[in-house]
Order: structure tokens, then sequence, then C-alpha cells
């Protein structure tokens, strides 16, 4: 599994955790990153092997809620309406992620989550680009 692309359909490469895990493992593009108060740095899905929707897909054997004969179940339903307003698009992007396969899936996602002035990553609920300062409309409500 690629480190961004988690088992329920989150891109992981716009999480701020995962972008403070690259950072710290040293990643150069990523020293000037502004973090977030409060949040740590994770390495992705096979870091949290206790994760309700790991444990599902690995019962399941299959490796994201994409690939499920039960998809969209009312584990992954209910997710999608939790209080996580970036949580509200993962029944779409699964159904993408199916449709769709992995390499063209992460494209679309990495293209996406930039910065449409200047290319530089982004996170989920950022408006203001870091890098160049160009701004954007909010993703999420």
């Amino acid at each position: 599994m690629h480190k961004h692309l988690s088992y329920c359909g989150l891109y992981c490469g716009a999480c701020v955790c995962m972008i403070l895990h690259e950072r710290e493992a040293g990643d150069p593009a990523l020293q000037d990153f502004q973090e977030e108060e409060g949040e740590t740095a994770c390495p992705g899905c096979s870091a949290i092997p206790d994760c309700e929707f790991v444990t599902c897909c690995n019962e399941h054997e299959v490796s994201s809620c994409a690939y499920c004969p039960e998809f969209p179940c009312d584990l992954i339903s209910e997710f999608s309406r939790d209080k996580n307003p970036h949580h509200s698009k993962v029944l779409e992007s699964l159904s993408l992620l199916r449709d769709q396969g992995e390499a063209a899936w992460l494209e679309e996602m990495r293209k996406f989550w930039t910065c449409p002035a200047c290319g530089a990553r982004t996170i989920w609920y950022q408006e203001k680009c870091d890098a160049c300062g160009a701004s954007w409309e909010a993703r999420f409500k």
C-alpha cells in the first residue's frame, strides 16, 4: 500500500500528520511547512494496527474499503458523516479509487492537493499556500 493511500479513502498526502512525519524524515521540500498546534507525526495506516478500518479490511482480505464487497458499509458511511469535514469525501474518494485504480487515484489526489499557483503541497483545511502566499477557496466548509 502506498503511504498516501489509507484504507478508509483519505488521501494522507494532504494530512498534516503525514507531512510532519515526512518532514521529520528529512524531506527538504517540507522544511518550511507550518505545523498546526497539537499535531503529531504519523507514518500512515501501517502504524495504526488497531484502526477499525485496518482491522476490517484485513478481515475482508482487501487493501482498501474501495475493494470490499460490503462497500459502502455502515462503518464507512458513519465515518463520512462524523464531525470532521474532510471525512465527508471518503465515499466519493473510495468510488474513484475503485474505478480508476491506485496509480491514477494517487496522481489525481496529488494534483488536487497542490497549490494552484506554485505546485507546493497543501493540507485539507489550508486556504493559503505556505510557499508562495496564493489563496484559494476553502475545500471544506
